[in-house]
């Protein structure tokens, strides 16, 4: 998901993004992902972001289950790090060389089912009429194989396939799904997975119930120390509820530094709403100061019973039980419908190519339905839709 980074957009890259947001502060996290022809490997720990990459060479045509060379990276990263435990995302243009050498180092592994890649190449599990062809009669999959994923006809590649991902997958403690649905599909392809399966929707901790009221003791000193900016608050970009921007507080380590928003309402009540916070490299970069990169905003707004219209927000920033604030007040225009009135926007995330369905994403799109607005977010692999 680094911004610089080949194909960085999609919805498995932005569930790792939130992830990597989460415990970052408190762990050293890796994270190794495909970035053209090389495997890009990410550190994040208390000394900042650094960045590694081994040169692997361009994908392969058609899918390689196993690499000498990239199980030598995968044993030499999990060896010269120590790493404790293992959270598969997706194999998609790798190898599955990962589970077999954290399996041969007695490192536990976990991997989060995104879709149906392990199942079938087509990865949405539609045929070539766009069909769901999961419990149906009559199937012909090197046709369908050959339309989605270019496969020769002549070859029955699926058993092969299924049978390469299993082995892989039986090597995790732990398989998680987005929903049960999900799991339900994938337990009928392999029922030998079962015990191992468990659900976790997908998610983000967002500013609601009882997260919203924190308990902050002032008082908060006004200090030129302290730097913020927001791009983005309740009214502005067609009217979603989301807070962006950064707040650091100079001469401190910002990974310890706590922020909160101050928010009176359009009837004057004010609430503190703590704040996730991301990392911004880009802060990092613009000011010469590797100890703020732990100052990015990005939240939901969303707060129970607050009054709608508009609105001041504050941030303030606690460090070693202090609070500070640079004293600038944003306005905004809450409400808690969010978009415009009326409209349904839906976003396709991960760009679009004929496996991930895109011809039934085409005849949507031609029924031109005025009460939605359309978004493809990412590489698209289909002339229909670039037209």
């Amino acid at each position: 998901f680094q911004t610089e980074s080949f194909n960085n957009i999609g919805g498995t890259q932005l569930h790792v993004k939130d992830l990597v947001e989460a415990f970052a502060g408190e762990y050293n996290v890796f994270v190794a992902a495909r970035d053209v022809d090389t495997l890009r490997v990410t550190i994040y720990s208390g000394e900042g972001v650094n960045t590694l990459k081994f040169d692997i060479g361009e994908p392969e045509d058609f899918p390689v289950f196993h690499d000498e060379k990239m199980e030598k990276i995968y044993t030499e990263l999990l060896r010269a790090f120590a790493i404790d435990l293992i959270h598969v995302h997706h194999t998609q243009d790798l190898t599955l060389d990962i589970y077999y050498a954290a399996n041969k180092l007695g490192i536990p592994i976990a991997a989060t089912i995104h879709d149906y890649y392990y199942a079938c190449p087509t990865i949405k599990l539609l045929n070539e009429q766009n069909e769901f062809c999961l419990g149906r009669e009559e199937k012909n999959c090197t046709t369908c194989l050959n339309a989605c994923c270019g496969f020769a006809r002549q070859v029955s590649y699926l058993e092969k396939w299924k049978k390469e991902n299993e082995e892989a997958l039986l090597l995790c403690d732990k398989l998680i799904f987005p929903s049960e649905s999900a799991r339900e599909v994938m337990v009928s392809i392999f029922p030998s997975i079962e015990e191992r399966t468990v659900v976790i929707p997908h998610g983000s901790d967002l500013v609601k119930g009882g997260k919203t009221d924190a308990a902050l003791k002032g008082p908060f000193e006004k200090s030129k120390r302290v730097h913020t900016h927001l791009d983005q608050v309740p009214g502005t970009k067609r009217g979603f509820n989301y807070v962006t921007g950064w707040a650091y507080l100079e001469g401190a380590d910002n990974a310890q530094v706590k922020l909160y928003m101050e928010v009176t309402d359009s009837r004057g009540q004010v609430r503190y709403v703590p704040l996730q916070k991301k990392a911004r490299p880009d802060v990092v970069n613009s000011m010469g100061l590797p100890e703020v990169l732990w100052c990015g905003i990005h939240s939901v707004f969303s707060i129970p019973d607050m009054a709608e219209g508009s609105c001041r927000i504050k941030l303030i920033l606690e460090w070693q039980g202090h609070f500070y604030t640079d004293g600038h007040s944003y306005s905004g225009n809450y409400r808690a419908e969010q978009g415009d009135p009326g409209r349904l926007n839906v976003a396709f995330i991960g760009g679009m190519v004929p496996a991930k369905g895109s011809g039934l994403v085409y005849e949507i799109l031609q029924m031109e339905n005025k009460e939605i607005n359309w978004f493809i977010m990412g590489a698209i692999g289909d002339e229909r839709l670039n037209t």
